[in-house]
């Protein structure tokens, strides 16, 4: 039978991201989320996901081992569900962006105050918060409240598509005419 060290070493293989354990000269910057009420939180590892298939070999990993699974964009959920005492899968280095044609293609990492940056050089906006170092990737899945939703509506009103990956470790396309 592997040893936990083993299972680390080989999930960290798997990836093109990185596994941050506690120990690791990093894993005290990497653990912390930006809600300081949950400073103290010390989960078994951060994944730092670089690829929607990393994401998906963590949390097939996670199934393994019994290990509980957190997702973290930004950090910032006020009900500390970005950490926790198992894993936490970090999706700050998937921060793409890409605008073509008025769409916009961004990453889950990317944060708030760089999208608005990039965007506004393409004379585009979507409706979000105000808070420059939240992750998209929240902000759209918690609705997306911000200054221009009188007028645009929420973040996630403005989905186009998403790619998504799903409990069994599939990822999928999402948009009117797949998984919808």
């Amino acid at each position: 039978m592997a040893t936990i060290e083993t299972a680390w070493r080989d999930l960290t293989a798997a990836l093109e991201g990185e596994v941050v354990l506690p120990g690791s000269p990093r894993y005290d910057e990497v653990r912390r989320p930006q809600i300081p009420r949950f400073h103290n939180v010390r989960p078994q590892a951060v994944v730092l996901c670089r690829t929607p298939e990393d994401v998906a070999e963590a949390i097939a990993f996670a199934r393994r081992s019994g290990s509980e699974v957190a997702v973290r964009s930004g950090g910032h959920d006020f009900a500390g569900r970005s950490s926790g005492p198992g894993m936490v899968l970090d999706l700050t280095p998937m921060h793409s962006l890409e605008v073509s044609d008025g769409l916009a293609t961004v990453g889950p990492g990317l944060r708030l105050g760089d999208l608005y940056a990039a965007l506004a050089q393409h004379g585009v906006a979507i409706p979000g918060g105000c808070g420059a170092t939240v992750g998209i990737g929240g902000q759209a899945l918690g609705g997306g409240l911000g200054l221009l939703g009188r007028s645009r509506g929420l973040t996630s009103d403005q989905l186009v598509a998403a790619q998504v990956v799903l409990a069994d470790g599939r990822v999928v396309e999402c948009d009117e005419q797949r998984h919808e």
